[in-house]
Order: C-alpha cells, then sequence, then structure tokens
C-alpha cells in the first residue's frame, strides 16, 4: 500500500503525479491519493486507486509520500517525484488522462484551435507573453480552417472568443479535441501535451524540459536572457523575479514577435 499527499497548486503539477501513481498501481500496490485537483483522476481504470478516500487513509499504516518539486528545481518534475517516491526503475513518460463517453463527444462541431493565455499575477509577470498582435495571430489561425476559441478562468486576457467552461473536466475535453493549443505554461499546456495535441507553448524563465519529455507536436516559444532559466535558482520556491526589469514591466525572457509565433504555428500544422 502507498498514501500519496501531491498538494502542489497547479493542475499541471498534479497531472505529473499520475506515473507515479500508474508505477505503484502496476507493481500490484493499493494507492490511496489525497490531492487538491481530484478530477484528474475521474475515470481512472483501476480498483485499487482511491483518491481523497479519508476513511481509507486514516490511519495511516505506511509513512504518506509527499510530492514537491520545489524542493529540486533544476530536474523535470517527474524526476523530483520519483526521487521523493523513492523510485529509481521507472521510464518516464507523459501522464495519462482517461474521458469519460460524455466527455469524447465534441461539443463544438468546426475544427478549432484552443486559446489559453490568462495572465500570470504581477509578483509572476515572468510566466506571461508580451509585444504578441493577437489580431493578427487569430486571422492566421481562421486563414487555417480552424475557429479560435479562448478559454479562460474569468473572462480575462481575451483575444478571441471565450468559451466558458464549469470546471476543469470539461477543459481536458475540450482541449482532447482541439486542432491546436496555443497557451502558456499552465495546467491546460500539460493536459494538451499529455494528448498529443499539437501545441505552441510560451516559456518566460522555466526551463521549458524541466516541464516536458519532449518536443514532439510542440514547438517552445521563449526569448534570450543571460540570466536564462532563473526560475529554478532557488529551491522551494515558485521562481525569483526578474533581475533585468522591475516589477510590473515585461521580462525580455517573455517578450515574443508576432511573426515568430506565426511562424511556430505554420510549423506545428
Amino acid at each position: 500500500m502507498k498514501t500519496i499527499f501531491a498538494q502542489n497548486n497547479g493542475y499541471g503539477d498534479i497531472l505529473w503525479v499520475e506515473p507515479i501513481v500508474r508505477h505503484f498501481l502496476a507493481e500490484g500496490e493499493e494507492v490511496f491519493l489525497n490531492t487538491t485537483a481530484p478530477s484528474l483522476f475521474d475515470n481512472y481504470p483501476s480498483d485499487l486507486l482511491y483518491v481523497n478516500r479519508l476513511e481509507k487513509l486514516f490511519p495511516l499504516s505506511d509513512y504518506p509520500i509527499e510530492l514537491r518539486f520545489q524542493d529540486h528545481p533544476k530536474m523535470h518534475h517527474l524526476e523530483a517525484y520519483c526521487l521523493a517516491a523513492g523510485i529509481s526503475n521507472m521510464e518516464l513518460s507523459y501522464p495519462k488522462l482517461y474521458l469519460s463517453p460524455e466527455e469524447k463527444k465534441r461539443k463544438i462541431e468546426k475544427e478549432y484551435a484552443l486559446f489559453h493565455l490568462d495572465r500570470y499575477e504581477n509578483a509572476r509577470n515572468f510566466r506571461n507573453v508580451y509585444g504578441v498582435d493577437w489580431e493578427e495571430v487569430v486571422r492566421y489561425v481562421r486563414s487555417q480552417g480552424l475557429e479560435p476559441i479562448q478559454i479562460s478562468k474569468e473572462g480575462a486576457d481575451l483575444v478571441t472568443t471565450w468559451h466558458p467552461t464549469q470546471d476543469f473536466r470539461e477543459v481536458i475535453s475540450l482541449i482532447s479535441h482541439a486542432k491546436l493549443f496555443i497557451g502558456l505554461d499552465s495546467g491546460p499546456s500539460h493536459v494538451a501535451a499529455a494528448m498529443r495535441i499539437p501545441s505552441v507553448l510560451f516559456f518566460g524563465s522555466v526551463n521549458p524540459m524541466y516541464r516536458h519529455l519532449d518536443r514532439i507536436k510542440k514547438v517552445f516559444l521563449q526569448s534570450p536572457c543571460p540570466f536564462a532559466h532563473c526560475y529554478h535558482g532557488k529551491p522551494g520556491t515558485f521562481g525569483e523575479p526578474c533581475r533585468r526589469v522591475e516589477q510590473g514591466q515585461a521580462p525580455p525572457c517573455c517578450i515574443q514577435d508576432t511573426s515568430r509565433v506565426i511562424d511556430a504555428i505554420r510549423q506545428i500544422l
């Protein structure tokens, strides 16, 4: 039996717990998972996985495994989780998601490109994207026969038609049917990567290879900086403030050129 605590803030961070869960289940272990994002494990094909089942978690018969990546910032999330779980023999792989029959049904008839550009709060502006003429990008997407739609938690930072969603399972379903994903390094971007949806992903100070395992069906956009990947400089944190600009200004690593974005879309399509 394995007891796992996964209390990281983001859906993307917790999604990478799935390969750990899958590893223990393949070894015949019962897995008791306590997490702040239980919906990521909906429809999971195992009778040995118990998600947020407090009556199963307590009293604990073994010491719980706490999966944190912040203590080892200069490695991939999954590698950090393997260290915490004491796993040394696991091949790294993308997480798996399981859709219900209803989630597998298309809700939008047209072929579409899905945008997700919700800005991070001001103190974490090193994860945003600046300098893009989104009207031009949207026009190009339409010229490729794709309807541009956007997901956004609060309907903020819209560059095209907002498609409100009820919960993260609806987000997963929408992503699964998209022909293209365009967005920041975020929970939806990790869902798109796990489902092998062609993606154009924006990274600021985060090293994309600490978040992804390959470049298959993905283009990473990140501008040069002498302090590149400074996000990973200090253990136990969620990034460091930019040393090049004041708070509220655009960090150099986040500034993109519109033509570069369109070239990336052209390449991935």
